[in-house]
């Protein structure tokens, strides 16, 4: 019979490795096999892929958030003008039907036309 345990995270480890899932570590000697064999950089080079100034010319920090509002604010406004078409249209739409909708008063008017005529009810 089997334990009715909690499944911890290493015996969840242990059992995706056996499945043969790979984990963090073999995706990252993965690549840096790749790479080497490539011959795209050298073994000990690995984690000198950008050089200083290459970071220096990366927009900053500052420059990303501010590029995020611009683009947060152009979204905003295109959502607002859609949303207020779709509230025309929705407006449009219901005034569309009062026209053809009945009242409450007609309709009963015409049921009981209806139920008179054809002895419904």
């Amino acid at each position: 019979m089997v334990k009715d345990k909690a499944l911890t995270k290493t015996d969840l480890i242990k059992v995706l490795k056996d499945v043969g899932v790979a984990t963090k570590d073999d995706v990252r000697q993965i690549i840096g096999e790749e790479i080497t064999q490539r011959k795209l950089v050298a073994r000990g080079d690995l984690k000198n892929f950008a050089t200083k100034n290459d970071l220096k010319s990366f927009p900053t920090k500052d420059d990303l958030k501010s590029e995020l509002g611009k683009s947060e604010r152009r979204l905003e406004r295109r959502l607002v003008v859609r949303m207020n078409k779709m509230g025309r249209d929705l407006q449009q739409s219901i005034a569309n039907l009062a026209e053809t909708t009945p009242t409450r008063q007609e309709f009963e008017i015409l049921k009981q036309r209806v139920t008179g005529r054809y002895g419904l009810i």
